[in-house]
């Protein structure tokens, strides 16, 4: 059993998603930025498009979920479910993608892996087919995604390298960014004091061309959109405070 809040928070979620199978294959898409190479079924199409449909193995075979590397995991990370697959499939191997994003190393590791804002954030299926985002799912997966988040940030709040990825990270995935903004206001931790004047200085200087220093915080989807809105606000709000 793992003795840190994120650790603990990572094992909740092997638990929350167990019940989840590995498929043997999913359908997806086949063009060049997605599936190419796989099995293609043939005279049918993706989603009501002209590119291919394909037959994708899941990744892992007989692995051990908690064994399998970042390289294994780069096509779910990046396609599913926007262009394959199914809400199942990223359930199934969504304990061991979180495992990995919160590793201390995660850049060092996932170099075929887009960046931790966009990893988190597909679990609010912005731009999905026919998908719903997590806070509807059923509230075990809720309260171990919850809790996760909750981790990460008690972690990263603290670390002015992550806390501004991770922040933006939650605004892209999360309905409310508000209790997490309230988090680091109030944390007392003289690194996340740290971290959160550097935070408020580096944006509040971006800010007046209008735009928050993340480029992650440019998606006008929601829940980004109104997110970003109030992060942009509570920075502003702070500048008097800090001149």
């Amino acid at each position: 059993m793992s003795t840190t809040p994120l650790g603990s928070a990572v094992d909740a979620l092997y638990v929350a998603f167990e019940s989840y199978a590995r498929p043997e294959t999913f359908l997806a898409c086949g063009c060049g930025e997605c599936f190419e190479g796989w099995p293609v079924v043939p005279g049918a199409h993706w989603n009501d498009t002209q590119r291919p449909l394909v037959i994708v193995d899941g990744p892992g075979e007989g692995q051990d979920l908690h064994q399998l590397d970042a390289h294994a995991l780069a096509g779910i990370v990046w396609n599913v479910p926007l262009t394959g697959g199914s809400a199942d499939v990223l359930k199934h191997y969504l304990p061991r993608i979180f495992e990995i994003v919160s590793a201390e190393d995660y850049d060092a590791f996932t170099v075929h892996w887009p960046d931790i804002e966009i990893v988190v954030s597909r679990i609010a299926y912005a731009g999905a087919p026919n998908a719903s985002p997590w806070w509807t799912w059923p509230e075990d997966e809720q309260t171990a995604i919850r809790e996760f988040f909750d981790a990460l940030w008690l972690r990263d709040r603290a670390e002015t390298h992550d806390a501004d990825d991770t922040l933006c990270a939650l605004g892209r995935a999360v309905p409310d960014i508000e209790p997490y903004l309230q988090h680091w206001s109030s944390d007392d931790r003289p690194s996340a004091r740290t971290s959160l004047r550097d935070f408020r200085e580096s944006n509040a200087a971006v800010l007046e061309g209008g735009t928050l220093w993340n480029a992650y915080w440019d998606d006008k989807q929601e829940p980004t959109n109104s997110n970003r809105s109030r992060v942009t606000r509570w920075v502003r709000e702070a500048q008097p405070q800090g001149r």
